[in-house]
């Protein structure tokens, strides 16, 4: 299976297969990611190398997140 690179914020590289959906390298207290600069749902999957960073539920923008899919 190809592998892709994930460069996480504090600079560290992870290689994982390519298809690898974001919930599944996420914790479990994430709502979101932001790929490349891009917000985007977990469910996501990873088919290039990217640069990621996850969004808390319980920061600020995580609970926004969480409130705007409930209103739905």
């Amino acid at each position: 299976m190809q592998q892709v690179t994930v460069l996480l914020p504090d600079g560290e590289k992870k290689s994982i297969p390519k298809g690898t959906k974001l919930q599944e390298i996420a914790g479990t207290e994430m709502v979101a990611a932001q790929v490349n600069g891009r917000l985007v749902d977990l469910s996501q999957p990873i088919e290039q190398d990217v640069k990621i960073s996850f969004i808390p539920v319980h920061s600020k923008k995580g609970l926004e997140i969480l409130r705007h899919s409930a209103a739905m």
